[in-house]
């Protein structure tokens, strides 16, 4: 399995090495840097923003496939099944990193089923 990245960080590899060629005292007035530092929010930025979408998709898809849990034991077990399952990859000796990444999404998706299922309804403290 292949992660699909949305940049292409050897571009920004490059323009990192064009950047050092200035003199320190120039380097803020470099075009590439700039723009460089613009990307690099804006990466950030899409990055998390991607990462709660990706959230969201598995939580609608959860919520469609299975029943709300009908106890805090439940919950919990189906949260501890999702950290196993990353902690066996975790603990292989040549990690996929695109495995440990939907497994470490499966565990965020159920700790907030379990807080939408088990907890939503208290009143706020």
């Amino acid at each position: 399995m292949k992660c699909k990245n949305k940049f292409c960080y050897m571009h920004i590899e490059q323009a990192k090495g064009y950047c050092s060629l200035w003199l320190p005292n120039q380097i803020e007035n470099c075009p590439i840097k700039k723009k460089f530092d613009q990307l690099n929010v804006l990466i950030n930025e899409i990055s998390d923003f991607d990462i709660m979408l990706e959230i969201d998709e598995e939580l609608r898809g959860a919520i469609e496939k299975f029943p709300a849990f009908n106890s805090y034991h439940e919950g919990y077990a189906v949260i501890k099944e999702e950290i196993d399952e990353l902690w066996d990859e975790v603990k292989k000796k040549n990690q996929n990193k695109c495995i440990m990444r939907k497994e470490a999404l499966q565990v965020a998706t159920m700790a907030i089923r379990f807080i939408l299922d088990l907890t939503n309804d208290m009143e706020r403290e």
